[in-house]
């Protein structure tokens, strides 16, 4: 099976700008081609990367005030 979405984008769950960089990043930003079709089957896995990341850094920042 070949990879259907990669980003060369590691945001660090720890920095907050590097989190709100990837999390205001438009989709289309991920789709090098332009494709409009290509765009829309990865926009969920985009989405759910965005809401990884968010979980990461507020888990990060609980953390952080429970220490």
């Amino acid at each position: 099976m070949s990879c259907l979405y990669s980003s060369n984008i590691t945001p660090d769950p720890k920095d907050l700008v590097d989190t709100l960089a990837f999390v205001l990043c438009p989709p289309d930003l991920f789709v090098s081609s332009g494709d409009k079709e290509e765009l829309r089957a990865l926009e969920p896995m985009i989405g759910l990367a965005k809401e990884k990341v968010t979980r990461q850094w507020l888990a990060y920042q609980a953390e952080l005030r429970h220490n």
